[in-house]
């Protein structure tokens, strides 16, 4: 539990530097007057890169946030018809629709009743913030969504309110973590002991090493 909540920490920490530049690049991607439309496609592709990982580190800090509880999220089994697609390596059809449902699984463990979060993440705002932001995810991945319309232009999506009201849900996980673990709130009059920058290094050795999400 309190490896899930280190590591839930650190996560943050990563959150709250790239949440500093991806609202420069929503703006500068939702521009159009006196742009070239080159020059709005290429933004908004980047825009798009952006924000997935973005999503991805949500998507992390969410699941270490769960372990600190020892919840786990599963991936469910698909229909067996699907290993005939496999392909050798082990990707194809089968890993992306496992993959696609793992994503779905971690909201929909936050929407348990019985989750212990699920007062923060599962009801209200902030659980409709994190659809949004899965739907950005989603829906700029690709030209079309699933009932085959558009997407909604970029602009609709204000990107200000689901970062700044999925960072409320997530600084009170922070806080219900702490309270659960024992552990007392950090020091307001700076740092109480020296930091050993060797052993900071290391502690973010999992972040690299778990640059293929799957593997966290």
């Amino acid at each position: 539990a309190f490896e899930e909540y280190r590591r839930y920490t650190k996560i943050i920490q990563r959150l709250h530097w790239k949440g500093r530049f991806l609202q420069a690049g929503y703006d500068q991607a939702i521009t159009r007057i006196g742009r070239h439309p080159d020059e709005i496609a290429h933004d908004e592709m980047q825009f798009k890169l952006d924000f997935f990982e973005c999503y991805m580190l949500i998507e992390r800090a969410l699941v270490h946030l769960l372990g600190v509880w020892g919840i786990q999220v599963h991936r469910e089994l698909l229909n067996s018809v699907h290993n005939r697609f496999r392909s050798k390596n082990g990707g194809g059809p089968e890993r992306y629709q496992l993959t696609h449902r793992y994503h779905a699984n971690v909201l929909g463990a936050l929407g348990n009743p019985q989750n212990p979060l699920f007062p923060i993440f599962g009801t209200g705002e902030i659980k409709r913030q994190l659809a949004r932001a899965k739907e950005l995810r989603n829906r700029w991945k690709n030209g079309l969504d699933d009932s085959g319309y558009a997407p909604a232009p970029l602009a609709t999506y204000e990107l200000d309110i689901i970062l700044s009201t999925i960072k409320t849900g997530l600084d009170q996980g922070y806080a219900m973590a702490q309270e659960y673990l024992g552990i007392a709130p950090p020091s307001t009059s700076g740092l109480s002991n020296p930091v050993h920058w060797s052993q900071e290094e290391e502690d973010w050795n999992f972040m690299v090493d778990a640059m293929d999400w799957e593997a966290v």
